[in-house]
């Protein structure tokens, strides 16, 4: 299956990872050299057992079927939570606040998979995960 259309949700998730590789090492140093350190063996680290634990992510956290086959929304969907979580633990780490950037990612990835299957069409007065969604009249 190519995925050449889903090239820059590709670039942007690596943009994301090297941002929270960058924002792990933040959090688990103080100083500025122990943060270039900390950067590049989160990194390696990532590089080296990433694919195992990303695939105890995929599979375990998400069943494979809820995307329905279609990769681009995978693909987008844990984009989105890489995204929340590096978001979420930069700014926690700037504000001094406590943060576990492993939680930080379980949760984005949880609730990624937390949106209803299907937007509810126009007019048909369906229902998602916050309530009823009032139809328009036609």
């Amino acid at each position: 299956m190519a995925l050449d259309q889903y090239t820059y949700v590709f670039v942007i998730g690596t943009l994301f990872a090297m941002f929270d590789a960058y924002n792990n090492g933040a959090n688990d140093v103080a100083n500025s050299q122990a943060m270039v350190f900390g950067t590049i063996f989160e990194m390696l680290g990532a590089i080296a057992v990433g694919a195992q634990t990303a695939e105890t992510i995929k599979n375990g956290i998400i069943p494979n079927s809820a995307f329905r086959g279609d990769a681009g929304v995978q693909m987008l969907a844990f984009t989105c939570a890489l995204a929340a979580a590096s978001s979420w633990v930069m700014w926690c780490t700037r504000h001094s606040a406590l943060v576990s950037s492993t939680y930080s990612l379980i949760s984005a990835v949880a609730a990624s998979a937390s949106r209803p299957s299907a937007p509810p069409r126009s007019g048909d007065g369906g229902t998602t995960a916050r309530g009823s969604v009032p139809s328009s009249p036609a």
